[in-house]
């Protein structure tokens, strides 16, 4: 018996060899859509992580912009209480200039004819048949009124 060996018809042979790669095939098969499906799997993956990268960029784009939104609003804040400030500020120079105005314009309208008069009595006198030394004390007594006419009116521009 030791020289006899167990022999298994062709037949079976060809079957049970033919089952081992048949097996092996759909080893094969399925060794092979599971890496395909890894690698769409990955693929998968890799596009997520790119999208998920993309939103963080456009999240942070959105905080930057809040952050400078937020900047230039509290600059248009500062900007506009100061817009304000000014006009009240130059409200108050029109008035203060408006009661100068109008306190230069009642001073004018007294000088003026004192200032026409002093003009005439000073054509007057040029054209007077008087002595000289008349002349001379009337021209003096003018020239202190003028004096006195200028120094009111300088009292007055303080």
């Amino acid at each position: 018996m030791s020289n006899n060996k167990f022999v298994i018809p062709s037949s079976l042979r060809t079957a049970a060899g033919g089952s081992s790669n048949e097996a092996e095939k759909t080893r094969r098969a399925e060794i092979e859509g599971s890496y395909k499906q890894a690698t769409e799997e990955t693929r998968v993956l890799r596009e997520v992580v790119s999208a998920a990268r993309d939103v963080l960029g456009l999240i942070r784009s959105f905080v930057e912009l809040g952050t400078t939104w937020i900047e230039w609003e509290g600059r248009v804040r500062q900007a506009e209480a100061a817009v304000r400030k000014a006009e009240v500020e130059l409200a108050a120079m029109r008035d203060k200039n408006a009661v100068a105005h109008r306190r230069l314009d009642q001073i004018d309208a007294v000088l003026k004819p004192l200032l026409d008069g002093y003009q005439n009595v000073l054509n007057d006198l040029e054209d007077a048949q008087l002595d000289l030394s008349e002349k001379q004390m009337l021209w003096r007594e003018l020239l202190d009124f003028g004096d006195r006419l200028v120094a009111a009116l300088n009292s007055y521009k303080d």
